[in-house]
């Protein structure tokens, strides 16, 4: 396993998906940007552990409006420009520790990778299911507890 971020976004998205294994509820997003839209950027995250309303409406909309008036933001300060002035999330950590990055996914955060750049921004997104045990109407039985998970996986994988 690597230590350290690549500067090539289909590198660093393929290692992430084999530390997965591939699993189905790791999910990429990849937007372009850039004046002729040839950069490009991805969010990855888990699914069903993260707040998808507050990916969508703090993360990806405000970067698809930056970048839809000012086309021209690319260069090496463009990580500082995206985590300072576009996101809208309070939590946000910047890290080129491909450990901390799986870490952090894990953990119901999401990451942005861009294209040519060896640092990542984790954003801080979580959306943990609560919810008090219940009796379980499924499977009964004679003895024992009679407390159930839900019938939704997304939501007993998030408890």
């Amino acid at each position: 396993m690597q230590d350290s971020l690549q500067k090539n976004l289909k590198v660093n998205i393929d290692s992430i998906k084999s530390s997965f294994n591939s699993t189905s509820d790791l999910k990429v997003r990849k937007l372009n940007y850039g004046l002729n839209n040839d950069k490009s950027l991805g969010i990855v995250y888990l699914d069903g552990i993260i707040d998808s309303d507050l990916l969508q409406e703090s993360v990806i909309l405000p970067i698809i409006k930056a970048f839809n008036i000012n086309k021209t933001v690319i260069g090496k300060d463009v990580v500082q420009h995206i985590s300072n002035s576009i996101i809208t999330i309070s939590g946000i950590k910047i890290t080129n520790s491909y450990q901390e990055l799986i870490g952090a996914i894990v953990q119901g955060n999401a990451v942005l990778l861009l294209d040519g750049f060896n640092e990542v921004i984790i954003l801080e997104i979580p959306k943990w299911a609560e919810r008090s045990l219940e009796e379980s109407l499924g499977s009964r039985t004679w003895r024992g507890t009679v407390l159930g998970f839900s019938e939704k996986a997304k939501t007993n994988i998030n408890i």
